[in-house]
């Protein structure tokens, strides 16, 4: 059997992972079918060693995140599709008791915020699944997919920010509770507008200036270094929204222990 090995002195960093690669002319890619990566520790000596079982150009490539496992994987597919089912369940349950739980102005607005959130939660569940082989996807459904997960994740923050606040609203606000129609306009504004105008002026802007938007092998938002990138677009803006859903329960269980 034809074989070869190289050693280089390098280690792998605990955030990389070492891949023992050849150059494919046929594919003119790299390709690690045929090769692997052994660890050697020699005296005061540490490194890799690259075997391959053919002659070939060869290198070892330094992953900056960690490779695709199957297994890890398989557990996150499986979880999403339980999740799904889970959030099908939820809103079909949620349809069938509507008339018999929905009787106050607060049980309406706490159901209607938990079901806009399972709705939104579901659709970017079904999209994230639809882009799980990336490369089979076109360039225009891989940035339909990536602007819907970007609209319908972002959504959901928002719809948990308005459950929040209506929360906090009517502890402060005891005997005053909060109309009906504000409440509407408000997580209409909120829940719908915003995460809309966001996504919007987000695709304009990196469209305009020439700058990825997303990433074609990830079907996802970009991230190039601190603040550059279009995920800060999402990051900053839930990011956000999840300090104030916690500021709010901390002023509400303030509020519960000072009485």
């Amino acid at each position: 059997v034809v074989g070869s090995s190289m050693e280089f002195p390098v280690t792998a960093e605990k955030k990389q992972t070492p891949i023992c690669a050849y150059w494919n002319k046929t594919t003119d890619d790299f390709d690690d079918r045929g090769c692997e990566v052994k660890n050697v520790v020699a005296g005061n000596r540490s490194g890799l060693t690259c075997v391959c079982n053919h002659l070939t150009s060869f290198s070892v490539l330094m992953s900056r995140g960690d490779v695709s496992n199957p297994i890890l994987d398989m557990i996150t597919y499986v979880g999403l599709g339980v999740s799904i089912v889970s959030l099908v369940i939820f809103l079909i349950i949620e349809y069938l008791v509507w008339g018999a739980v929905v009787k106050t102005k607060l049980s309406h607005y706490r159901h209607t915020a938990m079901v806009n959130i399972a709705l939104f939660l579901l659709l970017g569940y079904i999209c994230f699944l639809a882009t799980i082989d990336p490369p089979k996807l076109s360039e225009d459904m891989c940035l339909a997919l990536t602007v819907c997960k970007h609209l319908f994740f972002l959504a959901k923050f928002c719809w948990m920010f308005c459950l929040s606040s209506m929360l906090v609203h009517q502890l402060i606000f005891v005997f005053n509770p909060i109309r009906k129609k504000v409440f509407m306009y408000f997580s209409s504004i909120i829940g719908y507008i915003v995460p809309i105008l966001i996504v919007g002026i987000t695709y304009v802007y990196y469209k305009y200036t020439g700058k990825p938007y997303f990433n074609t092998n990830l079907c996802w938002l970009t991230y190039d270094s601190l603040l550059v990138g279009s995920l800060h677009a999402f990051l900053l803006y839930s990011s956000k929204t999840s300090l104030g859903q916690k500021l709010h329960f901390w002023y509400y269980f303030s509020c519960k222990l000072q009485r």
